[in-house]
């Protein structure tokens, strides 16, 4: 009787049974160690989606009430700006002294309920028929700012909305903006532009097949909520919905009206200075700059604006005929190296920087190092700008701000609602932690994957 060949074991009855268990061979365990950790060394040049995808960044608690429900720290009849703690994205929500409200971004999907929450804990109470937004502003199509947007437009719709010159194309979806264009009788600030990098559409274009298209599905879901018009019980008219077009003065269009909001009555304006191109190569250059101003006081915010965008800021308004003297600046892209350039600075604030505010909307130990330590020490070495004038809703939490009724000044104290500031609930963890711990692992396996086989191989001969 021919002798059976063995099979080839460990040496170890229990691992031999978890072989067995398995149903690989030695040699396989040994390719998928080794591919495993490829796989892992790959992933380490992903480290930053992949924290945001299995949200390992550190996180803030939620907001938490202080005991009437609001925060009282300005007085009625200043104009209130709340720069809120969402994390690592934007969301401000404006109070205007004639009781009109406005919110300008909302944050990742996560940040719903911290949004919704401030704005009944802080908002509701100061404005006892508050149901609805006058204003809202997505500056540009990235989640960090329009992915909670689409719950907070749900819950409190806005009268009027301003959006990226962008087509929302997510599969399935019909961008309503694409109807309005094609209706030559609409309003030419609902419609999408094109009069850019490529110069006036020619004649056998349309204006659609110059147009950039997102097909996100935060994009789509703001898109459904900022056009939604089953709201006749909540709001007092019809939505409006503009494309956003920073053009001004000369360079707008004569079919273009204005889409600036002008309360000269209650001494307060929002103006709109960018996006200046039709389309861009870089979502965040589609942000909108623009200013908040209020009896001799301003206020600007900047979206992820690059500095290609503000070098077309500069160019744009170069003239003596734009007099900025920005008061408070909301620094671009959360503090990135690549915006807030000097140029612009130069431009936009007033000639002692010392006596203005800078405020960065940034995620505690974010994975994209934001604010950068460029612009920092650009601020703070170039321009002479103390540390207590630098705010960070990292480190301060949500940042509330406000300008005096008189107008006589900015009204000193900037006013952080302490009750609001978050604590860290959870230690940060880094993707590259996990992936080289399990790479070790790996390797250790792989180790004695090989040495079990030198083993069988020696046993056998």
């Amino acid at each position: 009787m021919a002798n059976r060949k063995k099979k080839p074991t460990t040496g170890n009855r229990t691992a031999d049974r978890a072989l067995k268990r398995v149903g690989m061979t030695l040699t396989s365990k040994l390719i998928l160690f080794l591919v495993l950790t490829l796989i892992l060394g790959v992933s380490l040049f992903f480290s930053g989606p992949i924290e945001r995808a299995f949200s390992l960044d550190a996180r803030l608690s939620d907001v938490t009430q202080t005991p009437d429900g609001a925060i009282d720290v300005v007085k009625e009849g200043d104009l209130r700006v709340h720069f809120v703690d969402v994390g690592q994205g934007d969301c401000t929500i404006v109070e205007f002294p004639d009781d009109k409200t406005m919110i300008v971004d909302g944050g990742e999907k996560d940040a719903k309920d911290k949004i919704l929450s401030y704005i009944d804990q802080t908002i509701k109470p100061a404005h006892p028929n508050f149901e609805y937004f006058d204003y809202c502003i997505l500056t540009h199509t990235d989640s960090d700012h329009c992915g909670s947007l689409d719950d907070v437009l749900n819950a409190y719709p806005a009268q009027t909305v301003w959006r990226p010159n962008v087509i929302g194309a997510r599969s399935g979806y019909t961008d309503p903006g694409v109807a309005l264009t094609e209706d030559a009788s609409s309003d030419p600030n609902v419609r999408f532009w094109a009069a850019g990098r490529g110069g006036e559409v020619t004649e056998a274009q349309t204006i659609l097949e110059t147009i950039s298209t997102k097909t996100t599905v935060a994009y789509k879901e703001f898109l459904e909520a900022a056009y939604d018009s089953d709201r006749e019980s909540v709001l007092p008219e019809e939505t409006t919905v503009y494309v956003s077009d920073g053009r001004r003065g000369a360079n707008r269009p004569s079919g273009k009206a204005s889409t600036d909001i002008l309360n000269d009555a209650a001494g307060y304006r929002v103006e709109f200075y960018a996006p200046l191109t039709d389309s861009y190569k870089d979502w965040n250059n589609y942000s909108n700059i623009l200013t908040v101003k209020y009896n001799n006081r301003t206020i600007m915010l900047t979206g992820d604006a690059e500095k290609e965008s503000e070098a077309e800021f500069v160019a744009a308004y170069a003239s003596d005929d734009y007099v900025f003297n920005v008061d408070v600046l909301k620094l671009g892209h959360h503090g990135s190296r690549t915006s807030s350039s000097e140029a612009f600075l130069r431009r936009v604030m007033n000639p002692d920087f010392s006596a203005d505010y800078f405020v960065v909307s940034c995620g505690l130990n974010n994975s994209y190092g934001h604010p950068h330590s460029e612009t920092i020490e650009r601020l703070s070495d170039v321009f002479g700008v103390a540390d207590d004038h630098i705010l960070r809703t990292d480190s301060n939490g949500t940042i509330l701000l406000s300008i005096d009724e008189n107008g006589a000044a900015f009204n000193g104290t900037i006013a952080v609602a302490p009750s609001y500031r978050g604590t860290v609930t959870n230690t940060p963890v880094k993707w590259w932690h996990i992936a080289l711990g399990l790479e070790v692992l790996c390797f250790v396996a792989v180790f004695l994957v090989i040495r079990t086989k030198r083993k069988e191989d020696r046993k056998s001969k």
